[in-house]
């Protein structure tokens, strides 16, 4: 009896560790088809997954790159006044032109019949920034307003390197999954992919393009109004007599010329008439005074 207990026994434990073996490899069996299915999924969006990460490995190791120099876009609006309009426009565009600065939009206009004002705008280098600021209100004859701003962009700047450095992963990226696409559906999704990613790194790189220049040249907008100064009027007053003193002399030179003028011509036109009578003259004049001798 004990025998066949232990037969019976040692059956059950066989054929239970079979039926624990069997569970385990279905199990198995089941995970395994699951990460081929997951694989599968992978390999077919892969180009996707892949760009985001990249995208974002390099923004997070570009944003710790050290600023060398900060972006810092400066403008200035003068308000001025000027004896003379001209003579200070030309003389502002020879300082601008001098520190390799240049005129961006210049107008005028007339205030009276003898005054202008108008409003030039400048691009000067930011580092002669305040040279030329201080060159315009030594050269006017008064200064109305004066306005200064700095916009710092350097933050901005930094974040659109980043982007771009992302962006411009991603493209590589891209167009290497596009040399190797089999499938014409991978091929046409990763084109789509691969011009939405140009045209953001285009417009990243205009952004960019301004804020440098923007950063490079400070802007700087001069208002100019011309203020003649006028005569008194007992300056006027002296000048209307000296004007008519002058007038008076030389009518009366012109009158003196014109009889001595006269007097020649009479003389020149009626020369053999004065030598005849000359002639008789003298004669005459000898016997009156032989006579009265006697």
């Amino acid at each position: 009896m004990r025998k066949i207990a232990y037969f019976l026994a040692g059956m059950i434990i066989v054929f239970g560790m079979g039926a624990c073996s069997g569970s385990h490899d279905k199990m198995e069996s089941k995970s395994d088809a699951g990460k081929k299915e997951l694989m599968s999924q992978s390999e077919q969006k892969g180009f996707s997954t892949s760009d985001s990460s990249d995208e974002k490995n390099a923004e997070s190791g570009t944003s710790q790159t050290e600023v060398r120099e900060r972006k810092v876009i400066y403008t200035a609006n003068l308000s001025v006044e000027a004896s003379n309009y001209e003579k200070l426009l030309h003389s502002l565009e020879k300082k601008a032109s001098t520190i390799g600065g240049y005129i961006v939009r210049s107008n005028s206009y007339h205030t009276d019949e003898e005054n202008v004002a108008g409003e030039v705008v400048f691009r000067i280098p930011q580092e002669r920034f305040q040279e030329f600021l201080d060159f315009s209100e030594g050269a006017s004859a008064k200064v109305l307003e004066r306005n200064v701003a700095g916009e710092d962009v350097t933050e901005e700047y930094v974040d659109l390197e980043s982007r771009l450095k992302a962006k411009k992963t991603v493209e590589k990226r891209l167009l290497s999954f596009m040399e190797n696409a089999q499938k014409t559906e991978n091929l046409l999704k990763i084109s789509d992919d691969l011009a939405r990613v140009q045209e953001e790194i285009e417009s990243i790189e205009g952004r960019r393009k301004y804020l440098e220049n923007q950063s490079s040249l400070a802007t700087i907008t001069v208002s100019i109004r011309e203020n003649k100064i006028k005569v008194g009027e007992i300056e006027k007053d002296q000048a209307g007599i000296w004007l008519k003193t002058k007038k008076e002399f030389i009518d009366s030179v012109n009158s003196l010329i014109s009889v001595v003028s006269t007097l020649l011509i009479f003389i020149l036109g009626n020369i053999l008439y004065i030598i005849i009578l000359v002639l008789i003259s003298i004669p005459v004049i000898r016997y009156m005074k032989r006579k009265r001798g006697a």
